[in-house]
């Protein structure tokens, strides 16, 4: 599609972003649904909201897209670094954990605490070494020059 038409990659990426988010149901609370999919989206989180921001246009949305203007996305209170003192290697572990610990943040609606996000750890720690990991085949896209 972007060698047919002259896009930058940032709107390449907007575009690629609403087709693959188009047709997801939304469900009653389509603000919480906008949330999590900017949670778990990766990239940087200003970026993900304008992707956020434009599916909502797309899907004529107006009145949840002025709703999800104005909230502000709280920072996960967890880091990298407070994970160092459980003696965790860096590596594809560290990053499931932290990818574990931010899906238990998200659904506790974002109200989880350092605190309480931390006395979770040794548990997530067993649970993600117990699970193998899922390997799903994505495509990279072609950067243009």
């Amino acid at each position: 599609m972007d060698n047919r038409l002259k896009f930058s990659n940032d709107d390449f990426d907007v575009a690629i972003f609403i087709l693959k988010n188009r047709s997801s149901p939304m469900g009653d609370n389509k603000l919480t649904f906008c949330k999590y999919l900017l949670v778990d989206t990766s990239g940087a989180v200003r970026k993900t909201q304008e992707k956020v921001c434009e599916l909502l246009k797309y899907r004529n949305e107006y009145d949840v897209l002025e709703e999800f203007r104005s909230w502000s996305p709280p920072l996960l209170p967890v880091s990298g670094t407070d994970l160092l003192s459980f003696d965790i290697p860096k590596g594809p572990l560290y990053k499931r954990i932290i990818d574990e610990i931010r899906q238990k943040w998200k659904y506790s609606d974002f109200r989880l605490t350092k605190e309480e996000l931390l006395e979770m750890v040794p548990q997530i720690l067993e649970e993600v070494k117990s699970t193998p990991v899922k390997k799903s085949p994505k495509p990279k896209r072609k950067r243009r020059n």
